[in-house]
């Protein structure tokens, strides 16, 4: 979507940060977009960590930041305007995704702890993408009663190959019983991921690997599930630029982004490799809030 059509989406009278943020609670709804050059990459509302390639298609991450009400409303927003702009059957891009929104994820900013509110907030949003757009939407984290986490949902719904080919954008019954919304998908819209959290941190390190299958070896030294770092989550992902190691740092204070880059750097001089320069996509959670009390004042 446009700047234009961000704004619109979310109101111009709503608690915003200049940058993109909801804070109190943040939320990342993710949505596979139409192309857009690079310059026009528009100064309000979209993460400037983005990389967006022109003439491709792209997954986008905007974050918002405000009261747990105001963010409730904009997210809704913003996921209805991107239903009318983005067509998932369509979707080519090289990142994988189950729908046009891919998910939404909100957490406390401040007090940090507060997801009791959080997952209310979620499940708000949850009940009326299903009811009112027409989407399955699957819960996760402190919004689903068994606390499912979101790797786990997206394997379910074959998230992690989604990119090469996806049954859900055939439109067939979902086999998993989504929480709110239909059984079967519109091929256009996908399913969506809905849930609450403590803050993630999503930190890529561009790698000299050739292929994904070179990289591997990279992704499993950091990833928990592996014997990796605490809290850590890491995929390899391939795009224009190159070979990406895409990380979710669950637990930043135990294991943040410099804990990463020590762990990569060993593994790479002894596979022969070299790191670009790594990034955040967004912001830190003290970042977040900084720039949100600047806005609103406070």
């Amino acid at each position: 979507m446009d700047s234009e059509s961000i704004k619109s989406a979310v109101g111009t009278e709503l608690p915003v940060t200049p940058v993109c943020h909801i804070s109190n609670r943040v939320c990342f709804p993710k949505a596979s977009v139409a192309s857009r050059p690079l310059a026009s990459s528009p100064p309000l509302l979209c993460d400037p960590s983005s990389h967006l390639v022109p003439t491709k298609p792209f997954l986008h991450c905007i974050c918002l930041s405000g009261s747990p009400d105001n963010v409730k409303e904009s997210v809704l927003n913003l996921v209805q305007n991107a239903l009318t702009k983005v067509d998932y059957s369509k979707h080519k891009g090289t990142h994988p995704a189950i729908g046009a929104v891919d998910h939404v994820n909100v957490h406390p900013l401040y007090p940090n702890d507060d997801l009791k509110t959080a997952a209310k907030i979620a499940r708000q949003i949850g009940e009326r993408m299903g009811g009112q757009m027409n989407i399955p939407v699957y819960l996760y984290g402190d919004a689903h009663p068994s606390k499912r986490n979101l790797a786990t949902g997206r394997r379910q719904l074959g998230y992690f190959s989604s990119h090469i080919k996806s049954v859900l954008k055939d439109g067939k019954t979902v086999t998993i019983k989504p929480d709110f919304g239909p059984s079967k998908p519109l091929p256009s819209k996908g399913v969506a991921m809905v849930g609450s959290s403590p803050h993630v941190v999503n930190y890529n390190i561009p790698v000299t690997a050739k292929t994904i299958l070179e990289a591997k070896p990279l992704a499993d030294a950091i990833r928990e599930a592996k014997g990796g770092l605490p809290g850590v989550q890491a995929m390899v992902l391939e795009n224009e630029n190159g070979i990406e190691i895409a990380c979710n740092l669950l637990k930043i204070h135990q294991a943040g982004p410099s804990e990463v880059q020590k762990v990569l750097k060993e593994v790479c001089e002894r596979e022969g490799l070299r790191m670009g320069d790594a990034y955040v996509i967004g912001y830190l959670p003290d970042q977040i809030l900084e720039k949100t009390r600047k806005y609103v004042g406070s």
